[in-house]
């Protein structure tokens, strides 16, 4: 139900399955790509809430690893986490009912984001390095623009003091 619910929110993350963006949410089922992957994911829920507390530099050392993985081998990008954590959420509130309070909600939002932020601290890391790679290369490249000008302003008389003098 969850999974609906995200291919809803992030149809594009159906092509990191294999599927085209048209192909109905209700063939997941059958997949046994997405069946492993669901277990996969239910199986990383059930460990983040355990190392929570005592072992959270574990935890998120874990995250940036498998963050890095995702994004790197299998195209997740950072906006396709907050559809997730979202279908989560409505997942809880659908299953647990009134016992999904809204406490509980909260905290796992909470939980959700930081889950999140470290799994994407990869590519937000990598965004940043090339923002300040561009940018390095743009200042450069006006250095290199205004040397030149400097040089052919000196061959061309442009009526400054220059001219004045002579």
């Amino acid at each position: 139900v969850s999974a609906y619910r995200f291919f809803e929110k992030c149809p594009q993350a159906k092509l990191l399955f294999g599927w085209q963006l048209e192909a109905d949410p209700s063939e997941l089922s059958q997949s046994k790509t997405f069946r492993s992957q669901a277990s996969l994911y239910i199986k990383l829920l059930d460990t983040v809430v355990d190392m929570l507390g005592p072992d959270i530099e574990l935890l998120t050392e874990i995250l940036v690893e498998l963050g890095e993985k995702h994004w790197k081998v299998y195209g997740v990008t950072q906006e396709m986490y907050e559809p997730m954590g979202t279908a989560l959420i409505e997942m809880f509130c659908e299953k647990l009912g009134e016992n999904f309070t809204d406490s509980m909600r909260e905290v796992w939002k909470d939980v959700w984001r930081d889950l999140s932020n470290d799994m994407a601290h990869s590519e937000q890391k990598e965004i940043e390095c090339q923002r300040e790679c561009l940018a390095q290369v743009m200042v450069d490249s006006k250095k290199k623009a205004v040397a030149k000008i400097a040089v052919s302003s000196d061959a061309l008389p442009l009526g400054g003091e220059r001219d004045r003098q002579r």
